[in-house]
């Protein structure tokens, strides 16, 4: 169990750090005008190759741990957990990147006015999409569990609704809502995976590298804005994003270890969700800082804003370890009793 635990936290560890390294790549390209060179394509397949594959793993990591959901008094019980240690932060930081973008005026995704902090429950703001998508997939396989559908079934379920789900455009209201199949087929395969450990093989990787690098061919060769297309589900992407678990968790699990390396990741992946919440945020000002001063180059944009924020994050998980009661917007069932509650109001 320890050896399962320590190789888990070092891909949580491995993976928020891909995804520091991704927003700061999409905070350069989607705010600044960027001249076209060998440089610029080399930044933009780096974060096209970063986006095809961290949040398809992260779900997969969500879905590892996951246990089934018996009866209805356990699945009840444990949405109301998810809607806490997710909603709460969830609101906490949509409130806070509203009123970044308002009174600080930064360019945030998702925010154009105080107006945009009603919206939340099927809006998203920038990155939180992830919180409300992970407890919809919580909602949707605990619901497949408690109807004793097969595997094989719940795998083509989800499939069919990604594929679905590809030809609803993201300038639909409920755009991330229909997402939701795709990652809860992320999920799911990280369930799988747990089930049956030779999924991990060097076979399956190895194919699944295959089907990456065709995914990736399809798409730059279909689409203008390919670079720009890696963070969510399209029909061109869905075999690399999906097969892109395969790899990254056998790598993970092959490399993780007792190396000083290893050790390290695996305490930034124990902090994950902080350096999840708070890296945005900070990439966000350090931008807008740098341009303010008039420095422009993206180079040291990319050099200030990537470290900046990578070490500034893993202080400010220092800090909200070190001072408890902030660590309430962050792991608020460390503070409620579920037990208690759910005795008290709901059974």
């Amino acid at each position: 169990m320890g050896k399962r635990i320590v190789w888990l936290d070092f891909a949580k560890g491995a993976t928020i750090f891909l995804v520091v390294l991704g927003h700061v790549l999409a905070a350069i390209f989607n705010n600044l005008v960027v001249e076209s060179s060998l440089g610029t394509v080399v930044f933009k397949f780096i974060m096209y190759l970063v986006f095809l594959a961290i949040m398809p793993i992260f779900f997969a990591l969500s879905g590892y741990l996951y246990q089934n959901t018996q009866n209805f008094e356990i699945y009840r019980k444990m949405l109301l957990r998810k809607l806490i240690s997710l909603g709460i932060p969830y609101i906490v930081f949509s409130i806070l990147l509203v009123l970044l973008a308002t009174f600080f005026k930064l360019n945030i995704a998702g925010v154009s006015s105080l107006k945009d902090i009603i919206y939340i429950g099927v809006r998203p703001i920038a990155y939180l999409w992830f919180l409300q998508s992970l407890f919809l997939v919580f909602m949707l396989v605990g619901a497949l569990s408690l109807l004793k559908i097969k595997n094989s079934l719940q795998v083509i379920i989800l499939l069919c609704g990604t594929l679905i789900g590809e030809f609803i455009s993201d300038k639909q209201f409920y755009f991330y809502v229909f997402q939701t199949f795709s990652w809860v087929l992320c999920f799911y395969l990280g369930y799988l995976i747990k089930c049956n450990k030779n999924l991990l093989s060097r076979k399956n990787a190895l194919i699944s590298v295959g089907c990456i690098v065709v995914s990736i061919i399809w798409q730059i060769n279909t689409d203008p804005q390919w670079y720009l297309r890696g963070d969510f589900f399209t029909f061109e992407n869905t075999i690399g994003k999906l097969a892109s678990i395969f790899v990254f968790m056998y790598i993970y699990h092959k490399v993780s270890g007792s190396n000083k390396v290893s050790q390290r990741f695996s305490s930034y992946g124990r902090v994950s969700l902080i350096i999840y919440l708070v890296h945005v945020p900070l990439i966000s000002i350090m931008r807008k800082t740098l341009m303010t001063a008039g420095i422009t180059n993206v180079t040291v944009i990319f050099c200030v804003c990537f470290v900046g924020s990578w070490y500034l994050s893993i202080f400010s998980s220092w800090i909200v370890e070190k001072f408890k009661p902030l660590d309430f917007i962050f792991y608020p069932l460390r503070y409620i009793n579920i037990d208690k509650f759910y005795s008290r109001h709901l059974s």
